[in-house]
This record gives structure tokens, sequence and C-alpha cells, in this order.
């Protein structure tokens, strides 16, 4: 929890096109809770349930020495302490150029900044224990708006009006972006009406890990969908599933026939072009100086990029 590394968080300052490599703004990941369970294929090789399963944290390690799940349905979830807010606070206060006492800091610049809100649960899992600590999220959200653009991704659409009710009534803050996680056509199929029913100014699609072919068309036309994010699988040491460059390529080309703006995040550990596994170097695929040059596009729904040695 945290600056974050991950690169859609951070666009070039100010909205502007930048050079690759260009410094981005501050970005930051946050959950309220850790813990959660799979619903699709793309789960299987869940970075957040490996790391669960090291069990760092108490809650985790007693699941392990007790011989007892530390991931799924049976698992306890570990809800993030005071800490949290404490932190969200600060990254308020720094959007808005301001100190720990709330005063101006010289030179600082305010401008708003992106929060991924869950990159080790999903905020809208339907369990007894979360309703306190969702409540709480939504409230923080809430109260950081415009400063804080907080990402909420979920792969469970279909519980937001009775998980959220307030948000389903009046919509969700102007400073939410909701969206669903889809790396497969049927994840998206799945989800997509109930994503179509959420009241909710901006919506984006994360199509990560992308494990099969997907057409994003006809969820890319949908009002309030201005962002595609694609990525295929880090995942472990094996058994990665690759990720086909023509698969990113038509989520590029879905993008700019329908006007949204697309990131392409990373290729993943095992990419593919034409089912033949291609070399890098990065672990997870994540230098774009490493892909063919019409796969570097990295981009914000702003009008932010980045802009690379080959123009995509």
């Amino acid at each position: 929890m945290g600056e974050s590394s991950i690169g859609w968080l951070h666009p070039p300052l100010h909205g502007r096109r930048a050079p690759y490599g260009t410094p981005g703004m501050p970005g930051y990941t946050v959950n309220h809770w850790i813990g959660c369970q799979r619903v699709d294929p793309e789960c299987e090789n869940c970075y957040a349930e490996r790391e669960a399963g090291r069990g760092r944290l108490p809650i985790f390690k007693a699941q392990n020495l007790a011989g007892l799940p530390v991931w799924g349905p049976k698992a306890p979830r570990h809800i993030v302490g005071a800490g949290t807010l404490a932190n969200v606070n600060r990254w308020f206060r720094e959007a808005q150029g301001l100190d720990h006492h709330g005063r101006p800091i010289d030179g600082a610049i305010p401008w708003e900044r992106w929060v991924f809100g869950g990159s080790q649960m999903d905020w809208l899992e339907d369990r007894p224990e979360l309703a306190e600590p969702r409540a709480r999220m939504m409230a923080t959200i809430e109260r950081t708006g415009p400063w804080l653009r907080w990402i909420l991704l979920t792969k469970r659409p279909q519980n937001f009006a009775r998980l959220a009710p307030a948000w389903a009534e009046r919509g969700c803050p102007r400073n939410v972006w909701f969206g669903i996680s889809a790396g497969s056509q049927r994840s998206l199929d799945r989800q997509v009406e109930a994503f179509a029913g959420v009241q909710a100014a901006h919506k984006l699609i994360s199509g990560e890990p992308l494990i099969g072919p997907v057409d994003f068309r006809p969820a890319l036309r949908l009002p309030g969908v201005k962002w595609l994010i694609l990525g295929g699988e880090s995942g472990g040491i094996c058994d990665v599933r690759p990720c086909e460059e023509e698969v990113i390529l038509d989520g590029i080309a879905a993008g700019r026939e329908l006007g949204r703006a697309v990131f392409v995040k990373q290729l993943g550990r095992n990419p593919t072009r034409g089912g033949r596994s291609i070399g890098h170097i990065h672990h997870k695929g994540e230098d774009p100086r490493e892909w063919a040059p019409d796969l570097r596009v990295q981009e914000w729904p702003d009008g932010s990029a980045y802009i690379h040695e080959v123009a995509a």
C-alpha cells in the first residue's frame, strides 16, 4: 500500500504528452482489506493470492500454520487499520499542494492524482465482515474528491446496487472511475449487462490478464466508458498462459475506432505472436522498449500519453 509501480497510475504532469521515461505524477494503491476468491478463469494465477500465501500478514501466517486456506470463500479477510486512512489523508493534502499542517508548499503544483482502490481485494465482494470497511472506503472516496481520482475495479458489478445502494441511487461520485476486470470473452460477457446498469460518469475496462481473444467493442460503446487497459499475465514461474500480441492489437484498434483511450501495461511473462513465443527481458514484459512499435500505446482519457521512440 502506498506509492504504486502500476504504470497507468502515473500520467505525465498536467495531462501532457511526454516522452516515455519522463517521470509521471504520483499514483497510489490502497486496500481496505486483503483477500478475495476466484470467479473467472483469469483468477487462476492471481498475484494477490500468491502474496497472501506467503503468510507475511499475521492472519495469513496463522492460517498457513493451521493448514487452513488463506484465499477463497473459507479464508478470512485481513481488514486494514487506521494507517490506511492516514496515508490517504496525506495523499489528499499533497495533491492540493499542502503540507501536513494544511499550509501551501512552496513550488508545489496542485493536481489530481490516481488511486487504485483495491489491488488485493474486490470492493464488491459480498461478505458480512466487509460491510463496515466498504462504508469507510466509500466515505473516504467522497471526502477526497476531486483531488484523488479513485479507480475501483470489480469482477462483481452485479453486486453494486445491493452493496452500494447510496451510489446506485444517486450515481457514483465524480472522482470514481468504475471499472470491470475482464481478460476473456466469457468474463466480459458475464459482466457487461450489470456494468452497463451502473450509473457512473467515468468507466473503464481492465483487460488483464488477457488469456484469449476478446471483442471489447460492444462494452466500449456503453455510456461513460472512456478507457481500456490491456495486459498479459505475469503469474508465477510456471504455467503462465500466453498473451497473443494480436489480441492486444485488436483492443488498440477497438479503442481507436470508438475514440477511447488505451493503455497497454505489459505483454506478460509469456507473450506470443502468431502462436509462437517471443523473447523479452523484463519478467512481466512491462518495458515498452522491448515491444513491437504498434503495441506502444499508453494513453489516459484526458489526452495524456507517453510518446515512444516510434509512434504507435
